[in-house]
């Protein structure tokens, strides 16, 4: 007589094959997201110190003149006339347009600066005037630097 039909053993091998190919696509598929999470941050942190950096490299395309009180604040004169004062205040980088008086944060609460510095490049020969901005955002730093016009 035949019987159709798996045996016991040949049911706990396909069960314990199910199991383990399950078990690799659910691991991977875990692994995937995680790696695209922390893409996903370090793009957004990328993407804020850029913003900082273009809008310091704002200022100082039009900038008749540069002040460097200190590491952490900077103030552009422009041609136009305003001015424009960056700070690092707590783990925010600020902006202040002397048309609209007050200071207003540049970076968003989703990251924190570590550290801006301004470094002031003095006239050198027939060098014009500049400015070294950096800035640390997690560890991660960007950097610019931009020269007057003369």
């Amino acid at each position: 007589m035949r019987q159709k039909g798996f045996t016991l053993v040949e049911t706990l091998i396909y069960i314990a094959l199910f199991a383990f190919i399950i078990g690799g696509s659910i691991l991977t598929s875990a692994q995937l997201l995680q790696g695209s999470s922390q893409t996903a941050t370090k793009a957004g942190i990328q993407e804020e110190e850029n913003f900082v950096l273009r809008k310091i490299d704002w200022s100082l395309s039009g900038a008749s003149s540069i002040s460097v009180p200190s590491q952490t604040a900077m103030t552009v004169t422009r041609y136009d006339g305003n001015t424009v004062d960056f700070r690092l205040n707590a783990s925010a980088v600020e902006m202040r347009e002397s048309v609209i008086g007050t200071y207003l944060p540049i970076t968003t609460s989703n990251v924190a600066v570590n550290d801006l510095k301004f470094i002031y490049i003095p006239v050198s020969g027939t060098a014009p005037a500049g400015v070294t901005a950096q800035i640390i955002v997690n560890s991660a730093d960007a950097s610019t630097t931009k020269y007057l016009r003369k």
